[in-house]
Protein backbone atom coordinates (compact mmCIF):
# COMPACT_ATOMS: atom_id res chain seq x y z
CA UNK A 1 0.00 0.00 0.00
CA UNK A 2 2.61 2.06 0.83
CA UNK A 3 4.65 1.11 -2.28
CA UNK A 4 1.61 2.33 -4.39
CA UNK A 5 1.08 5.67 -2.66
CA UNK A 6 4.89 6.24 -3.36
CA UNK A 7 4.81 5.71 -6.86
CA UNK A 8 1.62 7.72 -7.32
CA UNK A 9 3.23 10.82 -5.51
CA UNK A 10 6.37 10.10 -8.08
CA UNK A 11 3.91 9.77 -11.33
CA UNK A 12 2.29 13.16 -9.76
CA UNK A 13 5.31 15.08 -9.64
CA UNK A 14 6.75 13.90 -12.89
CA UNK A 15 3.57 15.27 -14.18
CA UNK A 16 3.91 18.84 -12.11
CA UNK A 17 7.59 18.82 -13.99
CA UNK A 18 6.53 18.09 -17.00
CA UNK A 19 4.01 20.85 -17.31
CA UNK A 20 6.75 23.34 -16.09
CA UNK A 21 9.34 22.26 -18.45
CA UNK A 22 6.21 22.87 -22.04
CA UNK A 23 5.49 25.90 -20.49
CA UNK A 24 9.19 26.81 -20.15
CA UNK A 25 10.01 25.66 -23.26
CA UNK A 26 6.95 27.21 -25.43
CA UNK A 27 7.49 30.72 -23.64
CA UNK A 28 11.32 30.14 -24.59
CA UNK A 29 10.50 29.49 -28.34
CA UNK A 30 8.83 32.50 -28.74
CA UNK A 31 6.53 35.28 -27.37
CA UNK A 32 3.46 34.50 -25.42
CA UNK A 33 0.50 33.36 -27.26
CA UNK A 34 -1.92 36.46 -26.15
CA UNK A 35 0.52 38.93 -26.92
CA UNK A 36 1.42 37.37 -30.66
CA UNK A 37 -2.55 37.38 -31.15
CA UNK A 38 -2.46 41.29 -30.45
CA UNK A 39 0.06 42.37 -32.58
CA UNK A 40 -1.30 40.64 -35.52
CA UNK A 41 -4.46 42.44 -34.46
CA UNK A 42 -2.63 45.73 -34.25
CA UNK A 43 -0.90 44.83 -37.74
CA UNK A 44 -4.44 45.06 -39.54
CA UNK A 45 -4.77 48.53 -37.58
CA UNK A 46 -1.63 49.96 -38.48
CA UNK A 47 -1.72 49.83 -42.21
CA UNK A 48 0.69 52.86 -43.79
CA UNK A 49 2.12 51.53 -47.15
CA UNK A 50 4.99 53.50 -46.52
CA UNK A 51 5.98 51.58 -43.37
CA UNK A 52 4.31 47.90 -43.59
CA UNK A 53 5.18 45.59 -40.59
CA UNK A 54 6.32 42.58 -41.80
CA UNK A 55 4.86 40.36 -38.82
CA UNK A 56 3.91 36.18 -40.11
CA UNK A 57 1.88 34.46 -37.77
CA UNK A 58 4.02 31.70 -36.32
CA UNK A 59 7.27 33.42 -36.29
CA UNK A 60 8.82 34.47 -32.79
CA UNK A 61 7.20 38.04 -32.64
CA UNK A 62 10.13 39.24 -30.19
CA UNK A 63 12.36 38.86 -33.25
CA UNK A 64 9.57 41.11 -35.11
CA UNK A 65 10.51 44.61 -36.67
CA UNK A 66 9.56 47.38 -34.05
CA UNK A 67 9.12 45.04 -31.30
CA UNK A 68 11.32 44.30 -28.35
CA UNK A 69 10.98 41.70 -25.71
CA UNK A 70 11.95 41.13 -22.33
CA UNK A 71 14.80 38.39 -22.98
CA UNK A 72 14.00 36.26 -19.31
CA UNK A 73 10.37 36.82 -19.63
CA UNK A 74 9.76 36.56 -23.64
CA UNK A 75 6.93 39.50 -22.54
CA UNK A 76 6.58 42.50 -24.99
CA UNK A 77 8.27 45.52 -23.25
CA UNK A 78 9.08 47.93 -26.01
CA UNK A 79 6.50 48.52 -29.13
CA UNK A 80 7.51 50.94 -31.69
CA UNK A 81 4.53 52.24 -34.13
CA UNK A 82 5.55 55.34 -35.56
CA UNK A 83 4.40 56.28 -38.92
CA UNK A 84 2.50 53.27 -39.09
CA UNK A 85 -1.14 54.83 -39.87
CA UNK A 86 -2.00 56.71 -42.66
CA UNK A 87 -5.91 57.24 -41.74
CA UNK A 88 -5.97 57.79 -38.11
CA UNK A 89 -8.94 58.46 -36.25
CA UNK A 90 -9.44 56.84 -33.49
CA UNK A 91 -7.67 54.74 -31.29
CA UNK A 92 -8.13 52.04 -28.75
CA UNK A 93 -6.03 51.96 -26.46
CA UNK A 94 -7.85 48.45 -25.05
CA UNK A 95 -5.72 47.00 -27.99
CA UNK A 96 -2.44 47.34 -25.87
CA UNK A 97 -3.81 46.32 -22.64
CA UNK A 98 -2.48 42.29 -23.65
CA UNK A 99 0.84 43.43 -22.91
CA UNK A 100 0.94 43.91 -19.34
CA UNK A 101 4.68 44.10 -18.62
CA UNK A 102 4.95 47.51 -21.75
CA UNK A 103 6.80 49.73 -20.49
CA UNK A 104 7.67 52.17 -23.40
CA UNK A 105 5.19 53.00 -26.46
CA UNK A 106 5.32 55.02 -29.23
CA UNK A 107 2.48 56.06 -31.54
CA UNK A 108 3.81 59.10 -32.70
CA UNK A 109 3.15 60.34 -36.37
CA UNK A 110 -0.05 59.00 -36.87
CA UNK A 111 -2.91 61.30 -37.15
CA UNK A 112 -4.85 60.12 -33.73
CA UNK A 113 -7.31 62.40 -33.20
CA UNK A 114 -8.75 60.39 -30.43
CA UNK A 115 -8.55 57.96 -28.12
CA UNK A 116 -11.25 55.32 -26.55
CA UNK A 117 -11.51 52.37 -23.83
CA UNK A 118 -13.56 49.25 -24.47
CA UNK A 119 -16.24 48.76 -21.52
CA UNK A 120 -15.31 46.30 -19.33
CA UNK A 121 -11.55 45.90 -20.10
CA UNK A 122 -10.13 46.10 -16.83
CA UNK A 123 -6.58 46.04 -17.28
CA UNK A 124 -4.55 49.32 -18.14
CA UNK A 125 -1.40 49.64 -19.23
CA UNK A 126 0.25 50.10 -15.32
CA UNK A 127 3.76 49.79 -16.34
CA UNK A 128 3.85 51.61 -19.04
CA UNK A 129 6.82 54.62 -18.29
CA UNK A 130 7.02 56.02 -21.65
CA UNK A 131 4.79 57.02 -23.99
CA UNK A 132 5.38 59.23 -27.15
CA UNK A 133 1.90 60.87 -28.59
CA UNK A 134 4.01 63.25 -30.79
CA UNK A 135 2.69 64.66 -34.32
CA UNK A 136 -0.99 63.48 -34.38
CA UNK A 137 -3.95 65.26 -33.87
CA UNK A 138 -4.96 65.26 -30.15
CA UNK A 139 -6.24 68.41 -29.04
CA UNK A 140 -9.42 67.80 -27.46
CA UNK A 141 -9.40 67.30 -23.44
CA UNK A 142 -11.47 64.56 -23.32
CA UNK A 143 -9.40 62.22 -26.08
CA UNK A 144 -6.40 63.33 -24.09
CA UNK A 145 -7.67 62.06 -21.22
CA UNK A 146 -8.89 59.09 -22.31
CA UNK A 147 -5.31 58.08 -23.97
CA UNK A 148 -3.93 58.88 -20.24
CA UNK A 149 -6.09 56.77 -18.61
CA UNK A 150 -4.80 54.45 -16.07
CA UNK A 151 -1.71 54.98 -16.76
CA UNK A 152 -0.36 55.21 -13.12
CA UNK A 153 3.60 54.31 -13.86
CA UNK A 154 4.17 56.65 -16.66
CA UNK A 155 7.18 58.90 -16.46
CA UNK A 156 7.89 60.55 -19.91
CA UNK A 157 4.88 61.76 -22.22
CA UNK A 158 6.32 63.47 -25.75
CA UNK A 159 2.93 65.32 -26.97
CA UNK A 160 4.90 67.92 -29.21
CA UNK A 161 3.14 69.41 -32.34
CA UNK A 162 -0.90 68.40 -31.41
CA UNK A 163 -2.14 71.71 -32.12
CA UNK A 164 -2.94 71.65 -28.44
CA UNK A 165 -4.08 74.89 -27.10
CA UNK A 166 -4.30 75.98 -22.90
CA UNK A 167 -8.24 74.94 -23.84
CA UNK A 168 -6.42 71.30 -24.71
CA UNK A 169 -6.42 71.21 -21.20
CA UNK A 170 -9.25 72.48 -19.39
CA UNK A 171 -12.74 74.03 -20.65
CA UNK A 172 -15.06 75.51 -18.85
CA UNK A 173 -17.92 73.01 -17.68
CA UNK A 174 -16.05 70.30 -17.52
CA UNK A 175 -13.98 68.89 -14.41
CA UNK A 176 -10.06 70.11 -14.30
CA UNK A 177 -7.70 68.10 -16.12
CA UNK A 178 -5.90 65.18 -14.97
CA UNK A 179 -2.37 64.39 -15.39
CA UNK A 180 -0.65 60.99 -14.37
CA UNK A 181 0.69 60.85 -11.08
CA UNK A 182 4.07 60.06 -11.45
CA UNK A 183 5.19 62.55 -14.62
CA UNK A 184 8.26 63.64 -14.34
CA UNK A 185 8.96 64.63 -18.46
CA UNK A 186 6.67 66.44 -20.57
CA UNK A 187 7.08 67.35 -23.55
CA UNK A 188 4.88 70.12 -24.94
CA UNK A 189 6.57 71.66 -27.75
CA UNK A 190 5.58 72.88 -30.87
CA UNK A 191 1.75 73.47 -30.30
CA UNK A 192 -0.47 76.43 -30.03
CA UNK A 193 -0.14 77.36 -26.50
CA UNK A 194 -0.56 81.22 -25.39
CA UNK A 195 -3.03 82.50 -23.32
CA UNK A 196 -4.59 80.92 -20.03
CA UNK A 197 -3.21 79.31 -17.05
CA UNK A 198 -2.42 75.49 -17.23
CA UNK A 199 -1.76 73.47 -14.15
CA UNK A 200 1.43 70.93 -13.91
CA UNK A 201 2.03 67.80 -13.07
CA UNK A 202 3.27 68.01 -9.37
CA UNK A 203 6.11 66.06 -9.74
CA UNK A 204 7.20 67.44 -12.77
CA UNK A 205 11.14 67.30 -13.53
CA UNK A 206 11.64 67.94 -17.15
CA UNK A 207 9.22 70.55 -19.11
CA UNK A 208 9.71 71.48 -22.82
CA UNK A 209 7.65 74.27 -24.36
CA UNK A 210 9.51 75.26 -26.83
CA UNK A 211 8.00 76.81 -29.94
CA UNK A 212 4.59 78.00 -28.36
CA UNK A 213 3.70 81.82 -27.81
CA UNK A 214 3.51 81.49 -24.05
CA UNK A 215 1.70 84.53 -22.71
CA UNK A 216 2.36 85.70 -18.64
CA UNK A 217 -0.30 83.87 -17.24
CA UNK A 218 1.52 80.02 -18.57
CA UNK A 219 5.43 82.15 -17.67
CA UNK A 220 3.95 83.02 -13.84
CA UNK A 221 2.56 79.39 -13.61
CA UNK A 222 6.60 77.76 -13.48
CA UNK A 223 7.32 79.27 -10.21
CA UNK A 224 4.74 76.80 -8.46
CA UNK A 225 6.73 73.67 -9.90
CA UNK A 226 8.96 72.88 -7.29
CA UNK A 227 10.78 69.76 -8.16
CA UNK A 228 11.19 71.07 -11.84
CA UNK A 229 15.01 70.89 -12.93
CA UNK A 230 15.13 71.29 -16.82
CA UNK A 231 12.53 73.77 -18.63
CA UNK A 232 12.95 74.52 -22.41
CA UNK A 233 11.47 77.84 -23.46
CA UNK A 234 13.30 77.89 -27.00
CA UNK A 235 11.59 80.31 -29.59
CA UNK A 236 9.06 80.76 -27.09
CA UNK A 237 8.09 84.44 -27.55
CA UNK A 238 9.26 85.44 -24.56
CA UNK A 239 8.70 89.62 -24.28
CA UNK A 240 7.68 89.75 -20.66
CA UNK A 241 8.55 93.32 -19.06
CA UNK A 242 8.52 92.36 -15.39
CA UNK A 243 11.26 90.43 -13.20
CA UNK A 244 10.41 86.82 -13.62
CA UNK A 245 9.97 83.98 -11.17
CA UNK A 246 11.26 80.94 -11.74
CA UNK A 247 11.73 77.48 -10.35
CA UNK A 248 13.56 78.07 -7.32
CA UNK A 249 15.49 74.23 -7.98
CA UNK A 250 16.00 74.45 -12.05
CA UNK A 251 19.24 73.27 -13.07
CA UNK A 252 18.94 73.59 -16.85
CA UNK A 253 17.25 76.87 -18.53
CA UNK A 254 16.96 76.98 -22.39
CA UNK A 255 15.87 80.25 -23.35
CA UNK A 256 17.58 80.01 -27.19
CA UNK A 257 15.99 82.13 -30.27
CA UNK A 258 14.35 84.22 -27.87
CA UNK A 259 13.58 88.17 -27.33
CA UNK A 260 15.05 88.98 -23.93
CA UNK A 261 15.61 92.18 -21.70
CA UNK A 262 17.38 93.42 -18.78
CA UNK A 263 14.79 92.02 -16.63
CA UNK A 264 15.14 88.36 -17.45
CA UNK A 265 18.58 88.58 -18.11
CA UNK A 266 18.79 89.85 -14.69
CA UNK A 267 16.77 87.04 -12.96
CA UNK A 268 19.13 84.47 -13.85
CA UNK A 269 21.02 85.61 -10.67
CA UNK A 270 18.70 84.22 -8.42
CA UNK A 271 18.83 80.44 -9.95
CA UNK A 272 21.13 79.24 -7.55
CA UNK A 273 20.77 76.02 -8.46
CA UNK A 274 21.14 76.23 -12.08
CA UNK A 275 23.96 74.37 -13.96
CA UNK A 276 23.64 74.78 -17.79
CA UNK A 277 21.96 77.73 -19.31
CA UNK A 278 21.64 77.97 -23.24
CA UNK A 279 20.60 81.47 -24.63
CA UNK A 280 21.71 80.95 -28.18
CA UNK A 281 20.86 83.22 -30.87
CA UNK A 282 19.33 85.86 -28.55
CA UNK A 283 18.65 89.26 -28.92
CA UNK A 284 18.66 91.55 -25.66
CA UNK A 285 16.56 95.12 -25.82
CA UNK A 286 18.16 97.85 -24.07
CA UNK A 287 21.59 97.89 -22.28
CA UNK A 288 22.89 94.72 -21.17
CA UNK A 289 23.44 94.20 -17.66
CA UNK A 290 24.31 91.01 -17.23
CA UNK A 291 24.16 88.96 -13.95
CA UNK A 292 25.14 84.98 -14.02
CA UNK A 293 24.46 82.46 -11.15
CA UNK A 294 27.15 81.92 -9.70
CA UNK A 295 27.31 78.06 -9.72
CA UNK A 296 26.66 77.65 -13.73
CA UNK A 297 28.70 74.62 -15.45
CA UNK A 298 27.51 74.94 -19.10
CA UNK A 299 27.00 78.37 -20.72
CA UNK A 300 25.98 78.80 -24.28
CA UNK A 301 25.97 82.57 -25.62
CA UNK A 302 26.50 81.05 -29.40
CA UNK A 303 25.19 83.37 -32.84
CA UNK A 304 24.13 85.87 -29.93
CA UNK A 305 25.29 89.71 -30.40
CA UNK A 306 28.04 90.24 -27.58
CA UNK A 307 31.07 92.21 -27.70
CA UNK A 308 34.12 91.89 -26.39
CA UNK A 309 33.07 93.54 -22.69
CA UNK A 310 31.47 90.02 -22.44
CA UNK A 311 34.38 87.88 -21.38
CA UNK A 312 34.65 90.35 -18.17
CA UNK A 313 31.54 89.25 -16.88
CA UNK A 314 32.63 85.18 -16.39
CA UNK A 315 35.34 86.31 -13.41
CA UNK A 316 32.73 85.06 -10.85
CA UNK A 317 31.79 81.90 -12.50
CA UNK A 318 34.65 79.68 -10.96
CA UNK A 319 32.62 76.51 -11.77
CA UNK A 320 32.62 76.65 -15.48
CA UNK A 321 33.45 73.96 -17.77
CA UNK A 322 32.10 74.86 -20.71
CA UNK A 323 31.49 78.21 -22.50
CA UNK A 324 30.40 78.28 -25.86
CA UNK A 325 30.73 82.60 -27.50
CA UNK A 326 31.19 80.56 -31.22
CA UNK A 327 29.38 83.44 -34.26
CA UNK A 328 28.80 86.87 -31.90
CA UNK A 329 30.51 90.09 -32.44
CA UNK A 330 33.78 89.48 -30.49
CA UNK A 331 36.43 91.88 -32.45
CA UNK A 332 40.04 93.64 -32.68
CA UNK A 333 42.10 92.63 -30.02
CA UNK A 334 40.62 90.45 -27.54
CA UNK A 335 41.41 90.56 -23.53
CA UNK A 336 40.76 87.02 -22.59
CA UNK A 337 41.73 88.26 -18.47
CA UNK A 338 37.88 87.21 -17.60
CA UNK A 339 38.51 83.74 -18.61
CA UNK A 340 42.20 83.70 -15.80
CA UNK A 341 39.46 82.85 -13.09
CA UNK A 342 37.73 80.02 -14.51
CA UNK A 343 40.00 77.50 -13.58
CA UNK A 344 37.78 74.57 -13.86
CA UNK A 345 36.96 75.32 -17.60
CA UNK A 346 37.58 72.38 -19.89
CA UNK A 347 35.74 73.67 -23.53
CA UNK A 348 36.04 76.72 -25.01
CA UNK A 349 34.91 77.78 -28.34
CA UNK A 350 35.05 81.10 -30.00
CA UNK A 351 35.03 80.17 -33.41
CA UNK A 352 32.55 82.58 -36.27
CA UNK A 353 34.32 85.72 -34.62
CA UNK A 354 36.00 86.62 -37.59
CA UNK A 355 36.55 90.24 -36.49
CA UNK A 356 39.00 89.08 -33.96
CA UNK A 357 42.48 90.51 -34.84
CA UNK A 358 44.58 89.48 -31.83
CA UNK A 359 44.27 88.13 -28.11
CA UNK A 360 45.86 89.93 -24.71
CA UNK A 361 46.56 87.28 -22.83
CA UNK A 362 48.19 87.95 -19.49
CA UNK A 363 50.77 86.27 -17.96
CA UNK A 364 50.20 82.96 -16.15
CA UNK A 365 47.17 82.13 -18.21
CA UNK A 366 48.25 78.89 -19.11
CA UNK A 367 48.40 77.56 -15.13
CA UNK A 368 45.24 78.99 -14.10
CA UNK A 369 43.44 77.30 -17.70
CA UNK A 370 45.34 74.19 -16.87
CA UNK A 371 42.05 72.38 -16.99
CA UNK A 372 41.16 73.38 -20.49
CA UNK A 373 40.74 70.48 -22.87
CA UNK A 374 38.93 71.68 -25.80
CA UNK A 375 39.21 74.77 -27.90
CA UNK A 376 37.50 75.80 -31.03
CA UNK A 377 38.64 78.14 -33.29
CA UNK A 378 37.00 77.71 -36.47
CA UNK A 379 37.02 80.32 -39.23
CA UNK A 380 39.05 82.70 -37.22
CA UNK A 381 40.84 84.71 -39.62
CA UNK A 382 43.96 86.07 -37.52
CA UNK A 383 47.32 86.13 -38.74
CA UNK A 384 49.33 83.08 -37.20
CA UNK A 385 51.55 84.44 -35.02
CA UNK A 386 48.36 86.03 -33.20
CA UNK A 387 47.10 82.54 -33.38
CA UNK A 388 50.13 81.17 -31.58
CA UNK A 389 50.40 83.56 -28.95
CA UNK A 390 46.76 82.56 -28.08
CA UNK A 391 47.27 79.16 -28.02
CA UNK A 392 50.49 79.23 -25.61
CA UNK A 393 48.07 80.12 -23.19
CA UNK A 394 45.88 76.82 -23.58
CA UNK A 395 48.98 74.39 -23.01
CA UNK A 396 46.87 71.95 -21.44
CA UNK A 397 44.41 71.17 -24.35
CA UNK A 398 43.99 67.79 -25.87
CA UNK A 399 41.06 68.69 -28.53
CA UNK A 400 42.11 71.68 -30.85
CA UNK A 401 40.18 72.42 -33.98
CA UNK A 402 40.66 75.56 -36.65
CA UNK A 403 38.94 74.59 -39.53
CA UNK A 404 38.77 77.42 -41.93
CA UNK A 405 38.08 78.10 -45.13
CA UNK A 406 40.26 81.73 -45.10
CA UNK A 407 42.85 80.86 -43.26
CA UNK A 408 46.02 83.52 -43.28
CA UNK A 409 49.60 81.90 -43.23
CA UNK A 410 50.42 78.55 -43.51
CA UNK A 411 50.68 75.59 -40.47
CA UNK A 412 53.39 73.10 -39.96
CA UNK A 413 52.92 70.50 -37.42
CA UNK A 414 55.94 72.22 -35.63
CA UNK A 415 53.62 75.30 -34.85
CA UNK A 416 52.18 72.78 -32.22
CA UNK A 417 54.47 71.26 -30.61
CA UNK A 418 54.25 73.04 -27.19
CA UNK A 419 50.81 71.04 -27.01
CA UNK A 420 51.98 68.04 -25.37
CA UNK A 421 48.76 66.27 -24.82
CA UNK A 422 47.76 67.33 -28.31
CA UNK A 423 45.38 64.05 -29.04
CA UNK A 424 42.97 65.49 -31.68
CA UNK A 425 44.23 68.44 -34.30
CA UNK A 426 41.46 69.74 -37.15
CA UNK A 427 42.67 72.15 -39.68
CA UNK A 428 40.43 70.77 -42.50
CA UNK A 429 40.44 73.90 -44.72
CA UNK A 430 43.40 75.71 -43.64
CA UNK A 431 46.43 76.01 -45.84
CA UNK A 432 49.17 73.63 -44.40
CA UNK A 433 51.06 72.60 -47.95
CA UNK A 434 53.54 69.86 -48.08
CA UNK A 435 55.77 71.36 -45.21
CA UNK A 436 53.63 70.82 -42.67
CA UNK A 437 54.90 67.01 -41.95
CA UNK A 438 57.81 67.37 -41.65
CA UNK A 439 57.63 67.72 -37.66
CA UNK A 440 54.72 65.71 -37.04
CA UNK A 441 57.08 63.59 -34.78
CA UNK A 442 56.91 66.44 -32.56
CA UNK A 443 53.08 65.62 -31.65
CA UNK A 444 53.94 62.22 -30.25
CA UNK A 445 50.31 61.82 -28.24
CA UNK A 446 48.21 62.79 -31.48
CA UNK A 447 45.83 60.32 -32.16
CA UNK A 448 43.46 62.16 -34.75
CA UNK A 449 44.70 64.38 -37.26
CA UNK A 450 42.27 66.03 -40.10
CA UNK A 451 43.49 67.53 -42.95
CA UNK A 452 40.69 67.62 -45.66
CA UNK A 453 40.70 70.26 -48.57
CA UNK A 454 44.03 71.59 -47.05
CA UNK A 455 45.28 72.89 -50.58
CA UNK A 456 48.04 69.48 -49.88
CA UNK A 457 50.14 69.41 -53.47
CA UNK A 458 53.32 67.78 -54.91
CA UNK A 459 54.87 64.88 -53.66
CA UNK A 460 54.62 64.78 -49.35
CA UNK A 461 57.60 64.52 -47.78
CA UNK A 462 59.23 61.87 -45.57
CA UNK A 463 58.06 62.45 -41.88
CA UNK A 464 59.01 60.77 -38.26
CA UNK A 465 55.27 59.32 -38.07
CA UNK A 466 56.68 56.79 -36.04
CA UNK A 467 57.39 59.25 -32.71
CA UNK A 468 53.61 58.85 -32.38
CA UNK A 469 52.86 56.91 -30.09
CA UNK A 470 49.19 56.29 -30.53
CA UNK A 471 47.85 56.72 -34.05
CA UNK A 472 44.42 56.65 -34.88
CA UNK A 473 42.69 58.48 -37.94
CA UNK A 474 44.42 60.20 -40.56
CA UNK A 475 42.35 62.16 -43.14
CA UNK A 476 43.66 63.72 -46.37
CA UNK A 477 40.96 63.56 -48.78
CA UNK A 478 40.04 66.30 -50.93
CA UNK A 479 44.01 67.36 -51.32
CA UNK A 480 45.78 67.42 -54.75
CA UNK A 481 49.48 65.38 -53.35
CA UNK A 482 50.99 62.84 -55.75
CA UNK A 483 52.96 59.85 -54.82
CA UNK A 484 52.65 57.24 -52.23
CA UNK A 485 51.67 58.14 -48.97
CA UNK A 486 55.02 57.95 -46.49
CA UNK A 487 53.39 56.22 -43.62
CA UNK A 488 53.67 53.08 -42.42
CA UNK A 489 50.07 50.86 -43.51
CA UNK A 490 50.14 49.59 -40.23
CA UNK A 491 50.59 53.06 -37.90
CA UNK A 492 47.19 54.12 -38.53
CA UNK A 493 43.72 51.99 -37.74
CA UNK A 494 42.23 54.30 -40.09
CA UNK A 495 43.81 55.70 -43.22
Amino acid sequence: MKMMRRTKNVCVALLIVMLLVEVLFSECEGCLKQENDALLRLKAHFGNPGRSFHWVNGSDCCHWESVVCNTTTRRVVQLNLYFSDEEGGKLNMSDFHAFEDLTSLDLSWNNIAACVQSEGSGKRLSNLRYLDLSFNMLNDTSNIQACLSGLSSLKTLNMTGNYLTVKSFHREGKERFSWPTNLEYLELSDNELSKGRLSWPTNLEVLDLSNNELSNDIISSFSMLQHLKSLYLRQGAIDDKRRLSWPTNLEVLDLSYNILNNDIISSFSMLQHLKSLYLRRVHINGERRLSWPTNLEVLDLSNGEFSNDIISSFSMLQHLKSLNLSNNQLCGSVDISGLCALSKLVVLDLSGNSDISSFVVPQGTNTSLSSMRVLELNNLKMEESMLQKLLRAFSSIRILSLKSEESKGTFVAGDFGYLDSLENLSLSGSYIGSEFFKRIGALASLKYLDLRRCRINGTLLTADWSNLQKPEVLTLSSNEFEGPLPITGELFSSL
